[in-house]
């Protein structure tokens, strides 16, 4: 769906409200951010409390880790 690790932290809300509007049962994954204003970690504390505190919602959220030590050799 897109890389959103060098968006804005407005733009990732927008994305997220998007997905939710869809209705649809989906796996929000947020990665490490490096763009304008995002914060990491307190960024996906921030998404947790504000859009994700329960559960057993539609849309799910998770944390997409990209470790290159762990990615197997090309």
């Amino acid at each position: 769906l897109g890389n959103l690790a060098s968006r804005t932290i407005a733009m990732i809300d927008q994305f997220r409200d998007g997905l939710a509007k869809a209705g649809r049962r989906t796996l929000f994954a947020y990665s490490q951010g490096v763009g304008p204003g995002v914060q990491y970690p307190q960024d996906i504390r921030r998404l947790r409390t504000r859009y994700f505190s329960s559960d057993d919602q539609l849309l799910t959220l998770a944390i997409e880790c990209r470790t290159v030590a762990l990615m197997p050799p090309s």
